[in-house]
C-alpha cells in the first residue's frame, strides 16, 4: 500500500509538471492593462498661474522705458505661480471616526466640549462627520445633496472667465460643482493634483476664484432640526488660496427670510490636524503647503430647512470640501424661535462717489515716483519727476508743449512699492518692499528682512522733498510747484493752486525690527506674535504711522509751496489683509482716525483697492473719506469688457469712484482704454460726469502721449474731453500708407519736360499730411494743360504687399479762374505692377464737395470706400483735367490742382510664406539664467518661428503655443543667441532671414546684426554673411509703438544647405546706455526650394574589380577607412556559407565579402551606408534580390531598389552578401518562407520598405513583430509539447504498472 501511494504521488506530480508545462493558449497578445496613473494629462492647473490681474505679460516695466507698472496693478493678493504638480495623491483619507484626530473641537458662536461618534464607518477618502457634533442620534442632513439643492450668490458678476480652463465662466464652473461640499470627501489638500473639472485631488474640492464673496443656501428638503454647522475650507498662501476672514451661517424656514444665527472667524477656527488632510511641497527651497480647518458652530437649537453660509474671499482664491448640517431630519418642539440678525453689515447707496467726499476734486491723477525695478531685471532704478513731465498733467498743452488750458487739479504721488535695501548699498538689485507682499511674505520666516525700515520710510520722503537739491534743476514735489507757476502764468489765473496728496505705507503685519524713531525708546515691531502681543503690536504700528504722517506735513510746511496745497492723504496697499492680519481693521482705523484729527481736519485719507479686493465694501468702516476702484480690465487677461460695467455696477452698489487705466503704448492697451472712456458716457455708465475718478497712466503715459510718441497724441486729447465733460470716441487718426511709398506720375501728352520734371518733384506734397484748404496759394500740385495733358496716372508702391480698404485724391475748382477738378477718377490696384484689378470710379457728381476758404474755391475729394479689402502693393489713380462746358466744343480747363493722395488700410507686412515650415526650428543660448523659462521658450520657438505667421504686433500671450513672438529677458537668458533650422533633404536657399520687434518704450530692441551660417551636416559652417539693423527691412508702426525688423540676406545664388543659424545678441539701447532688456522675435524666413537630395557624402569608395561603391555621410565610416571587395567563389573558405544558406534553391549567384579596413583590421559603420552592386552580367533587375548571409549559413533578405543597372542598399554591417536570382525555368528562389524569422518577405528588388534596412544583427533588418516577453511560453512551442508527450506516456506505464498490481493483489 505504501509502494502504491507513492505510485500515485508520482503520478500526481508529473500530472501537476505536464500542466504547468502546457501551452498558454488563451494568453493575451496584447500589453498588459495597467491603471492609469497619470489620468489628467493635462498640465495641471494652478489655482493661481497668472489670476492676479497685476501682471500683463507685457515688458511695460522694462529697463528700456520705464514704464513701470504702478501698484495699482501690483496686487497683493497672494497670487503666486505654483508648480505644475503632476503627482496622483489617490483618494484622500478621511477624518478617522474612531480616532481623536478625526473629531475637530468647535469653535465660533458657542462652543462645545462634546466629541462626535460617525453614524456612517469611514472608508477611503470619505467620511460622515469631521466636525463636533451634539448628540449620538444626529446625522449630517447636508450628506448626499446634488446641485439641485444649492443655490449660489456671489457680489461680483461671475463673466469672467474661469482661470483654469477658460471654457467656462466662472459662474457657470461653480454652480456646477457645488454637490462636492456634500460628498463626505474630505480631500488631501493636494489642490494642484489635476484640475476642477478632472480626476485628480483637485476635482473633489469646490472652488471660488475672485468675485469678492459667496453665499450658498443648501435645501435640506423638508424642515429640519439644527444642532451644529460646519465648514471645512482650505488655506494655502503660497498658492493665493486664503480661508475666508469670517464664515457667517444663516437659517431659514421658507427661503426667503434668513436669519443669522452666527459667525467663526478665521482666527477662532479650529485647525485640522488630521495628516492625511494636510499637503506640503517645497518649491525653490521653501515649503509651501494647504491646511485646513473647521469654521463650525455648535449648540444651535433651531428649525430650518434652508441653510446658508457665507463669506468673503480674503485672497484669490477659496477652497472647501465639506459643509456639513448636524441635526436632525424632523422639527424639535423644544427648538428656539430664530433671532432677528441682520442680513449684511455693508451699506448700499447706489451712488457713485462725488466731489462733496472729495471737497471738490473731481479727477484725480496717479504720479508715480520712486525707486522701481524693470520687468527685464537689472538694477534698481528711480523714476523722478520733472517739470516737463509734469506740465501735460496739471496744464493741458499742445504738441509743441505750449499751454492752452488747466488739467488736473489733484495730484497723488507715489511710489513703485520699492526702496534700497540700506545694508546692502554695493548691491544696486537688492530693495525692500514698502508694502506687504502676499506671495513672498506668507509664512515665510525671513519675512521680515524684505521689509520697508525706519530707514526705508525716511529715504522716499527725502527722494520725494530732497531729490535733485543744489543741482538747480527741480524735480518731484519741486517740480510740480514750478510746472504748477507755468500755468498760472499761461492762464492768468494768479490764485490757481493744484492740491497734492502724498501716499501712506501701512506698516507691514510681518516686521518686527523696523527701527527706533527719532525720540524713540525701542524698535518697534509690527508683528502679532507669541512674543508681541497684539496691544503692543498696534501700539507700535500707530508710533511709527503718526511720525509718519507728522514728518510729511512738517517737510511739505518747510518747502513753502507757492503753488501747491496738501490735500491729504492715500492708503498705498490695495487690499485688506484679514487672512493673515487679525489687526488690520484697527490698524487702518487707527490711521484714519490720526489723519482726521490732525489740524482740525484740515487733511483727508483715500483708498484705490483693486477689482474685488477684500474689504472695499468696507470702505467707510475703515474711515476713508472715499474710496475709488480698479476695473483692472486693462491687466486682467480674463476679464471681457464687460469688466467695467461689472466694475461700475459694484462702485455705484456701494459708493465708491472708479478709476480710468491706461496700461502703455501699444494697441492692447489703447483700445482697453477706449472702452474706459467710451463707457463713462453719460448714455451709457454715467460715471464721466457724475463720479470720483483716478487715473492710473503708467509713470510717463500723460508725458509721452502729450508728446505724440508713436501717434499717441488723439489719447492725450481724448484724456482731456473726457476730463472736461465731453463725450469721446479716441477715435485714431487714420495713417496714409501712400506716404510710405513711391509716387509717380505719367502723362498721356507732356508738352514741356521741363515743366512736368518739376511736377514730378513736387510729388510728395501728395502726402505730406497738409489737406489744402482751398486757397490757390497752398501748396497744390499743379498741372497746366500747355505743360501736359492726361489722362494722367498717379501711382503709389507701397513697397510690399498691404490691405487696401479706402483710397482718396483731393482737387480744387474754381472755373472763374480756370481751375477745374477732374470729371472723374478711377482706381485700380496690382500685386505686381502688371496686372490690374479695377476698384471703381469716382464722378465729380459723387465727390466730397465743400466750400474752400477762399471765395469761388470748393475742395473736391473723390473718395472710394471697398466693401473688402484688397490685397495690393501698388494702387493707381487715374484722372485729367476738368472739362469747361460752357466752351463749345467743351474743352480743358487750364489748371488742374491735385491735393492728398490717401491709401488707407493695412500697411504691408514682411512675407512668412516659403519653406522655413518644412524645416525644425531650435533656439539656444550661450548663457541660461532660469533653465525652466528658458526650456519653455525653446518649445514656443520651435512652433511660433516657422509658422508663416509674423509681424501681428500683438504681444498678448507672448511665449505661448497661443501667441506671435518668442521674448527673451535677460533674466531668462542673455547672448549669444542661435535659431537654427533644420530641413530633412537638401534646400537650394535664395534668402533667409529673422523678423524681430521693437518696441523701444517697452524695453524691447532689434539686435545691433545678425549673423547668418549654412551646413550641410550641422557641424561644418559656412558663413553667409552679417545683416547690420540699418540694413534690414524695417517695418514702422505695425502696432501702436511697436515696428518690425527683418534681417534680410540674399546669398545671390541658390546655397544648398540642410541646416541654417543666425546669430545675434539683444540690441543696444542708446538712450539708456545699455543693451535692451528683451530681444523678440517672431519668424525664421527661408526662401527657396526643397529637394528630395541628401548632402553629398563624405566618405565615397567604389571598388575597382567589382565596381560596388560604398558611401556615407560625415563620421558613419571612421576616419582612415578603405573599403575592400572580395568575390566569393567556389573554393573560398566563406563559400560553404553561401551554399549552405542556398542549398534547396535553383538559383544564380554572386557573393561578395565586403569590409572596411583600418589600421590592419576591419571596422564596422556608425551609421548607415549606401552600397551599390552593379547587377552581373545575365542578371535580371525586376528578379535579382540581395541577401545577408552569416557565417552559420542563415540568410536574409534584404531591401533593395534598383537604378541604372545598380541594386542599392542601405545597411548598417559589412560582411557577407548575395546576388541571387533564379535559374531559367526555375521557381523564384526569394519567397517568403526562405527568409529567416524578423527579416521581410517581399521578393520584389524594387521594394521601398524601410524594414529592409540592417539593424542590430549581421546585416539583419528589423522586424515588425514583437518578441515575446521572457519566460512567457508561447504557442507551438517544442519544449512544451515534449513535456506534454512524456508526462502522457509515464502516465501511461503507471497506470499499466498499478492494474497488473491489483491484479496480483486480487489473485492472492
Amino acid at each position: 500500500m505504501r509502494k502504491e501511494k507513492i505510485m500515485r504521488f508520482f503520478l500526481a506530480a508529473v500530472l501537476a509538471i505536464s500542466m504547468l508545462a502546457m501551452p498558454l493558449t488563451t494568453a493575451s497578445t496584447g500589453t498588459e492593462s495597467f491603471p492609469d496613473a497619470s489620468s489628467s494629462s493635462g498640465a495641471a492647473s494652478s489655482p493661481d498661474v497668472s489670476s492676479s490681474s497685476e501682471a500683463a505679460s507685457s515688458p511695460d516695466v522694462s529697463s528700456s522705458s520705464g514704464a513701470a507698472f504702478s501698484p495699482d496693478v501690483s496686487f497683493s493678493s497672494g497670487a503666486a505661480s505654483s508648480p505644475n504638480v503632476s503627482s496622483s495623491s489617490g483618494a484622500a483619507s478621511s477624518p478617522d471616526v474612531s480616532s481623536s484626530s478625526g473629531a475637530a473641537s468647535s469653535s465660533g458662536a458657542s462652543s462645545s466640549s462634546e466629541t462626535v461618534s460617525s453614524d456612517v464607518s469611514s472608508s477611503s477618502g470619505s467620511a460622515d462627520t469631521a466636525s463636533a457634533a451634539t448628540a449620538a442620534d444626529t446625522v449630517n442632513l447636508a450628506q448626499g445633496k446634488g446641485n439641485d439643492a444649492f443655490t449660489l450668490e456671489m457680489e461680483g458678476a461671475g463673466t469672467d472667465l474661469d482661470p483654469a480652463t477658460k471654457d467656462t465662466t466662472i459662474r457657470e464652473k461653480e454652480e456646477s460643482i457645488l454637490n462636492r461640499l456634500t460628498d463626505g470627501y474630505y480631500g488631501s489638500g493636494e489642490i494642484l493634483d489635476g484640475n476642477w473639472n478632472g480626476s485628480g485631488m483637485r476635482s473633489h474640492y469646490y472652488e471660488a476664484y475672485r468675485q469678492i464673496d459667496r453665499a450658498i443656501t443648501l435645501d435640506l428638503g423638508q424642515l429640519s432640526h439644527i444642532e451644529s454647522l460646519s465648514f471645512h475650507m482650505q488655506e494655502g498662501l503660497g498658492w493665493g488660496i486664503s480661508a475666508p476672514s469670517m464664515v457667517t451661517y444663516f437659517l431659514s424656514e421658507d427661503g426667503v427670510t434668513f436669519h443669522r444665527v452666527g459667525r467663526v472667524s478665521r482666527f477662532d477656527a479650529v485647525k485640522d490636524e488630521d495628516p492625511d488632510h494636510y499637503y506640503s511641497v517645497v518649491e525653490n527651497g521653501k515649503e509651501v503647503n494647504c491646511q485646513s480647518y473647521y469654521f463650525t458652530l455648535d449648540g444651535l437649537n433651531y428649525n430650518a430647512r434652508y441653510v446658508k453660509v457665507a463669506f468673503e474671499l480674503t485672497g484669490t482664491w477659496a477652497f472647501a470640501d465639506e459643509l456639513e448640517v448636524r441635526g436632525t431630519a424632523a422639527p424639535s418642539d423644544t427648538a428656539e424661535t430664530l433671532p432677528d440678525t441682520p442680513g449684511t453689515d455693508y451699506e448700499v447707496v447706489n451712488k457713485y462717489a462725488w466731489t462733496d467726499q472729495a471737497r471738490g476734486i473731481q479727477h484725480e491723477a496717479l504720479a508715480y515716483a520712486g525707486h522701481w525695478f524693470s520687468s527685464a531685471g537689472g538694477a534698481l532704478q528711480t523714476s523722478q519727476k520733472t517739470v516737463e513731465e509734469l506740465l501735460p498733467m496739471v496744464g493741458y498743452v499742445d504738441e509743441e508743449g505750449n499751454i492752452t488750458d488747466k488739467f488736473f487739479e489733484s495730484v497723488t504721488f507715489l511710489s513703485h512699492g520699492y526702496t534700497p535695501n540700506l545694508d546692502t548699498p554695493d548691491d544696486d538689485t537688492d530693495y525692500h518692499n514698502l508694502i506687504y507682499v502676499s506671495s513672498t511674505m506668507t509664512s515665510n520666516p525671513n519675512a521680515a528682512q524684505m521689509c520697508a525700515t525706519a530707514e526705508d520710510w525716511q529715504t522716499y520722503l527725502d527722494f520725494l522733498f530732497h531729490y535733485g537739491e543744489g543741482t538747480g534743476t527741480a524735480y518731484n514735489l519741486d517740480a510740480l510747484n514750478e510746472a504748477v507757476a507755468l500755468v498760472k502764468e499761461a492762464t492768468g489765473d494768479a490764485d490757481y493752486k493744484v492740491g497734492v496728496k502724498i501716499a501712506f505705507y501701512p506698516p507691514i503685519l510681518c516686521q518686527d525690527a523696523f527701527g527706533t524713531l527719532p525720540g524713540g525708546t525701542h524698535s518697534l515691531n509690527f508683528a502679532d506674535s507669541d512674543t508681541n502681543p497684539a496691544q503692543q503690536a498696534l501700539a507700535d504700528r500707530m508710533e511709527a504711522s503718526r511720525w509718519y504722517l507728522d514728518t510729511v506735513i512738517r517737510e511739505f510746511k518747510a518747502k513753502g509751496y507757492e503753488n501747491l496745497r496738501l490735500d491729504g492723504f492715500y492708503w498705498y496697499d490695495e487690499v485688506m489683509h484679514y487672512d493673515v492680519d487679525p489687526l488690520v481693521l484697527e490698524t487702518v482705523q487707527g490711521v484714519t482716525d490720526y489723519v482726521h484729527s490732525l489740524e482740525n481736519g484740515a487733511y483727508q485719507i483715500y483708498w484705490i483697492p483693486f477689482y474685488q479686493s477684500s474689504g472695499f465694501r468696507a470702505w467707510k468702516t475703515f474711515g476713508f473719506d472715499y474710496a475709488i476702484m480698479q476695473p483692472n480690465y486693462a491687466f486682467d487677461a480674463n476679464a471681457s469688457e464687460q469688466r467695467i460695467a461689472d466694475t461700475a455696477a459694484l462702485c455705484k452698489k456701494y459708493g465708491l469712484g472708479i478709476e480710468m487705466e491706461f496700461g502703455g503704448i501699444n494697441d492692447k492697451y489703447i483700445s482697453q482704454f477706449r472702452s474706459y472712456l467710451t463707457q463713462g458716457a453719460d448714455d451709457k455708465l454715467a460715471y464721466q460726469n457724475n463720479s470720483l475718478i483716478a487715473w492710473y497712466t503708467g509713470t510717463w503715459g500723460i508725458a509721452e502721449t502729450s508728446q505724440n510718441v508713436s501717434g499717441t497724441r488723439y489719447i492725450y486729447d481724448a484724456m482731456h474731453d473726457f476730463f472736461s465733460g465731453i463725450p469721446t470716441e479716441m477715435e485714431k487718426p487714420v495713417k496714409n500708407l501712400a506716404a510710405a511709398g513711391t509716387l509717380t506720375l505719367e502723362a498721356d501728352n507732356v508738352k514741356n519736360t521741363e515743366e512736368f520734371n518739376k511736377l514730378l518733384q513736387a510729388l510728395p506734397k501728395l502726402v505730406d499730411g497738409n489737406e489744402k484748404a482751398g486757397a490757390w496759394n497752398d501748396s497744390y500740385v499743379k498741372i497746366n494743360a500747355n505743360h501736359a495733358q492726361g489722362p494722367f496716372t498717379l501711382t503709389a508702391d507701397l513697397g510690399g504687399i498691404g490691405q487696401v480698404e479706402r483710397v482718396a485724391l483731393g482737387s480744387v475748382s474754381n472755373p472763374g479762374w480756370g481751375i477745374g477738378a477732374p470729371d472723374s477718377v478711377s482706381y485700380s490696384v496690382s500685386q505686381d505692377g502688371q496686372t490690374w484689378k479695377e476698384l471703381g470710379t469716382v464722378t465729380y457728381a459723387q465727390a466730397e464737395i465743400s466750400p474752400g476758404s477762399a471765395n469761388g474755391f470748393e475742395t473736391v475729394e473723390y473718395v472710394l470706400k471697398l466693401d473688402a479689402a484688397e490685397k495690393a502693393r501698388y494702387i493707381r489713380a487715374e484722372f485729367g483735367h476738368g472739362l469747361d462746358a460752357s466752351k463749345d466744343p467743351a474743352a480743358p480747363y487750364t489748371w488742374l490742382g491735385v491735393d492728398e493722395f490717401t491709401v488707407n488700410g493695412t500697411a504691408p507686412l514682411a512675407s512668412g510664406e516659403g519653406i522655413a515650415s518644412m524645416g525644425t526650428i531650435t533656439l539656444e543660448s550661450g548663457n541660461v539664467l532660469n533653465s525652466e523659462s528658458f526650456a519653455n521658450l525653446q518649445n514656443v520657438a520651435s512652433v511660433l518661428l516657422n509658422n508663416g505667421v509674423l509681424q501681428t504686433g500683438s504681444w498678448a500671450n507672448q511665449n505661448t503655443l497661443n501667441g506671435d513672438y518668442i521674448g527673451v529677458l535677460q533674466t531668462v537668458a542673455t547672448e549669444p543667441f542661435t535659431l537654427q533650422i533644420s530641413f530633412d533633404t537638401v534646400a537650394e536657399v535664395q534668402a533667409l532671414g529673422v523678423d524681430y520687434l521693437a518696441w523701444v518704450s517697452a524695453g524691447i530692441g532689434a539686435p545691433d546684426k545678425v549673423t547668418y551660417s549654412a551646413s550641410l551636416d550641422g557641424k561644418s559652417w559656412t558663413e553667409l554673411g552679417t545683416v547690420a539693423q540699418a540694413d534690414a527691412r524695417r517695418y514702422e508702426a505695425i502696432a501702436t509703438g511697436m515696428d518690425a525688423y527683418h534681417f534680410v540676406l540674399e546669398t545671390g545664388a541658390p546655397v544648398r544647405v540642410k541646416y541654417l543659424k543666425a546669430e545675434f545678441e539683444r540690441g543696444f539701447n542708446t538712450d539708456k546706455n545699455t543693451k535692451f532688456g528683451w530681444v523678440a522675435f517672431d519668424e525664421f524666413t527661408v526662401e527657396g526650394a526643397l529637394t528630395s537630395e541628401q548632402p553629398a557624402p563624405v566618405f565615397n569608395e567604389v571598388d575597382s574589380a567589382t565596381g560596388i561603391r560604398v558611401a556615407a555621410g560625415l563620421d558613419t565610416v571612421p576616419a582612415g577607412a578603405h573599403l575592400k571587395v572580395e568575390p566569393v567563389d567556389a573554393g573560398d573558405a566563406a563559400y560553404a556559407s553561401v551554399a549552405r544558406a542556398f542549398r534547396n534553391e535553383n538559383v544564380d549567384l554572386a557573393a561578395f565579402d565586403i569590409s572596411l579596413l583600418l589600421d590592419g583590421g576591419t571596422v564596422q559603420p556608425r551609421g548607415v551606408l549606401n552600397v551599390a552592386f552593379p547587377l552581373p552580367q545575365g542578371f535580371d533587375a525586376a528578379k535579382t534580390q540581395l541577401y545577408h548571409v552569416s557565417p552559420e549559413g542563415e540568410k536574409e533578405l534584404l531591401t533593395a531598389k534598383t537604378a541604372d543597372g545598380l541594386l542599392n542598399a542601405e545597411l548598417t554591417h559589412l560582411s557577407l552578401y548575395v546576388l541571387a536570382q533564379p535559374k531559367a525555368g526555375a521557381e523564384s528562389g526569394g519567397s517568403s518562407s526562405s527568409a529567416p524569422s524578423g527579416g521581410t518577405s517581399s521578393s520584389s528588388a524594387d521594394t521601398s520598405s524601410s524594414s529592409g534596412t540592417p539593424s542590430g544583427g549581421a546585416g539583419g533588418a528589423s522586424s515588425g513583430t514583437a518578441a515575446p516577453a521572457p519566460g512567457m511560453p508561447q504557442t507551438g512551442d517544442a519544449f512544451p509539447l515534449v513535456w506534454v508527450t512524456v508526462a502522457a506516456a509515464a502516465c501511461v506505464v503507471l497506470l499499466a504498472v498499478l492494474a497488473w498490481k491489483k491484479n496480483r493483489e486480487t489473485r492472492a
